[in-house]
């Protein structure tokens, strides 16, 4: 019996060990993915009317990205998650700009997302893969613009139902190589 429990300590020791290549740590590569909330807000009606009560065809909010642009090399791919409801009995148009210093437009999310009246859990998802990665970081500012799609026959009052819910979010891949 003691014979046997040396030969499997000895057989233990002797299958256990193999040649390491340090080489192999040029060949390191870490995968991760980050998701950031970006905004979210509840639109009345009110939201849609200028101080004299008349219909704003377009509304905007404007952010400031917290992105650092020598992140981007590592950057494999960038989604933008956008979840709506939409109460209101309208159409509604959102799109998102990225824009540089002196406010010009460097880049466009596309395609435009498209809110249909009276819906719920909407959700959409555009991803924005390398040579764009690069534009999104180095810009200064992104805008979100809601378009109100026209209808005469249902003019937004003070008064009218509905709320325009928006929820977005930003899921980051990212690919280091050493």
């Amino acid at each position: 019996m003691k014979r046997i429990g040396i030969i499997g300590f000895l057989l233990l020791f002797s299958s256990c060990v193999k040649d390491v290549d340090f080489d192999q740590v040029d060949q390191i590569e870490i995968k991760s993915t980050y998701i950031a909330s970006l905004t979210y807000f509840d639109l009345f009606a009110n939201d849609f009317l200028d101080e004299n009560l008349n219909e704003l065809s377009q509304i905007e909010d404007f952010v400031m990205p917290e992105l650092k642009a020598d992140n981007a090399e590592n950057v494999v791919k960038l989604e933008f998650n956008f979840e709506f409801s939409n109460s209101f009995s309208r159409d509604f148009y959102a799109t998102v700009y990225f824009f540089d210093s002196e406010g010009n437009v460097v880049y466009q999310l596309d395609p435009s997302i498209e809110i249909g009246r009276n819906t719920e859990g909407v959700r959409t998802v555009i991803t924005v893969l390398p040579p764009d990665i690069e534009t999104i970081y180095t810009a200064s500012s992104a805008g979100f613009f809601l378009n109100l799609v026209s209808d005469e026959n249902q003019t937004l009052t003070p008064d009218s139902p509905g709320i325009l819910n928006l929820k977005s979010s930003l899921t980051i891949y990212l690919n280091v190589k050493t």
